[in-house]
């Protein structure tokens, strides 16, 4: 049966004449047009015979040929794979789009084209829909300027923290490739102030050069703002807050909400949904409940505790959870407490109107 499949593929006899003839030419592109049509149906057995005979044939065929069936083969979930890989590390005209397409090779396949070719088939790697840890730490140390800057810019891509520590060195002296990985809502909470302070240090010296001394005294405000902007991005991405409110919504419709409620949340380790709580208890919007929460210093959100009422008990859970877990020293804690402790209803309440206030005016 299967010698009958062979047959009906390809005359073996085929495969032994002139090196680029059309006959050739016309074999491939037949073969490897009629898998695509039967590449989910077809037996393994099928499936190594279609690889045997366009193995041999890709090797007889000139590049224009053999990038057809590599656009024909990189399209599809299930692949001859001995084929796949050959074309894959081919010269880049031919290698493209399975590189940067296919769904059918490896992480390992991945990996030794990595090691074994150049910056152009890296390059086609790194507009990969998704690449996981093994490959990017096989690319970042052999990448150059451009492959670089795609990866970070690739959304799809994942990166362990070695990775992560290897690009932000790079990005030293390459605004572009930090530009990139700030946006990035993955990048480990511990890295960003370093992507930032390297940002607001390559402007400095640029404000240095041109004697710009008034925007200097601006500049270590702006880089503030930077941090807490990407240190929100970073915790908003860890997080389902868009599925909390609709929770706390209804939670809030059906039982009503109050700092009970929030006490439950916090013991459930709720994260999310204790932002969105204290959002709505509070008056304020999302996006300042998820500031007061993910800052490194508490004290904004000791205030706003104080000015509604938390007790000290539901303040002190609530720097145990979500980022604080990390974020915050037993020392840190500490002194947030006594900062509460310290701090009267009445005066928290002065300060939390008069900021809400200029935030509105704002």
């Amino acid at each position: 049966m299967i010698s009958n499949f062979t047959s009906e593929l390809v005359d073996q006899r085929d495969l032994d004449q002139t090196v680029g003839s059309e006959r050739h030419r016309e074999l491939l592109f037949n073969v490897a047009a009629l898998f695509s049509m039967t590449s989910s149906t077809c037996t393994d057995e099928q499936l190594g015979i279609y690889d045997s005979v366009l193995f041999r044939l890709a090797g007889l065929v000139e590049v224009e040929f053999r990038r057809q069936v590599a656009e024909m083969l990189a399209r599809l979930e299930r692949a001859p794979g001995n084929t796949l890989v050959r074309l894959a590390r081919d010269e880049i005209a031919v290698a493209e789009p399975i590189l940067s397409t296919s769904p059918a090779l490896s992480d390992d396949d991945l990996v030794w084209i990595v090691e074994t070719r150049g910056e152009e088939h890296l390059a086609a790697i790194a507009r990969r829909r998704s690449l996981s840890i093994p490959v990017t730490d096989a690319m970042v140390p052999r990448s150059g300027e451009a492959v670089r800057r795609l990866l970070a810019a690739n959304k799809g891509a994942a990166f362990s923290e070695n990775g992560f520590a290897e690009l932000i060195q790079m990005a030293d002296n390459d605004d572009e490739l930090r530009r990139h990985l700030g946006a990035r809502t993955d990048v480990p909470e511990r890295f960003i102030e370093v992507l930032v302070d390297k940002a607001a240090a390559n402007v400095r010296t640029r404000l240095v050069e041109q004697d710009r001394r008034d925007d200097l005294k601006r500049l270590d405000e702006a880089a503030d703002l930077a941090r807490d902007r990407v240190v929100r991005d970073y915790w908003r991405a860890q997080y389902d807050f868009d599925d909390a409110w609709r929770r706390v919504s209804a939670l809030a419709v059906e039982r009503g909400l109050n700092l009970d409620v929030v006490a439950r949340l916090v013991e459930a380790d709720r994260f999310a949904e204790v932002v969105c709580a204290l959002g709505m208890l509070t008056g304020v919007p999302f996006e300042d409940a998820l500031h007061w929460m993910t800052a490194s210093d508490p004290r904004a959100f000791i205030i706003a505790a104080r000015a509604h009422g938390l007790s000290r008990d539901l303040v002190a859970a609530l720097l145990e959870i979500g980022p604080w877990k990390r974020r915050l020293s037993r020392e840190m804690r500490t002194q947030a407490l006594a900062r509460f402790d310290a701090l009267s209803k009445k005066s928290a309440s002065v300060i939390f109107v008069g900021w809400r206030n200029e935030r509105q005016v704002s």
